[in-house]
């Protein structure tokens, strides 16, 4: 039965609490965050594996391993013939954010600020193809008040609201999480693997003796 130390559960008591903070105030800065996280941490583990034998190769090779596999499937660079394309439900991680979304929507308000027109696309140009931003008029030149900043900075809507963490950040922030839970999972298998395979070459070596 595998044992862990004081060490290791504050460790993982302190990533599920920054993970759910990520979730809850889900941004384009925070799937940045989530992304690159797990690129470094992809990235140092293929250097390990390669210069340091035993446990820790097999431990790093298996966490790179399933890290890149699950970027693939999810976001599929360059395969977009053999695989469908990337929106909620291709993958089943994709699939269980967007679920999550839209159970939790409720719960993931964001407080407007109103805002001028004009600072819109300095804060975030969402909805720019549909509203003349800058002029302040939308659709027949009806004038367009109450534009509204979340108060983390990013441009939620215009109108009285309520207003909501955005699902595309949300399932962002989401798989990055999940690159980071299934690579970590793959490297326990991998060096489950390794140990096991160890104990077969001590037996065979006992046999023979």
């Amino acid at each position: 039965m595998p044992r862990f130390s004081l060490k290791q559960l504050l460790l993982a008591t302190t990533l599920v609490a920054v993970g759910c903070y990520a979730l809850r105030w889900a941004s384009p800065w925070w799937s940045i965050v989530m992304f690159y996280a797990g690129l470094v941490l992809i990235l140092g583990g293929i250097l390990v594996a390669i210069n340091w034998p035993g446990q820790s190769r097999s431990f790093w090779s298996g966490f790179a391993v399933c890290g890149i596999a699950h970027w693939l499937l999810v976001f599929h660079p360059g395969l977009e013939n053999g695989i469908p394309a990337h929106f909620p439900g291709v993958f089943v991680t994709h699939w269980f954010s967007a679920w999550s979304y839209n159970q939790l929507r409720p719960q993931l308000t964001v407080k407007p600020i109103p805002i001028g027109p004009a600072e819109i696309e300095s804060i975030r140009g969402r909805g720019e193809a549909q509203y003349d931003l800058m002029s302040g008029f939308g659709p027949g030149g009806t004038p367009l008040p109450n534009l509204n900043s979340g108060e983390d900075g990013y441009f939620r809507g215009w109108g009285p609201g309520p207003f909501f963490i955005m699902e595309e950040d949300f399932c962002n922030v989401a798989l990055g999480l999940w690159t980071l839970l299934l690579a970590y999972v793959g490297g326990h298998i991998s060096l489950a693997l390794y140990r096991s395979r160890g104990e077969s070459t001590a037996d065979c070596a006992d046999g023979r003796g």
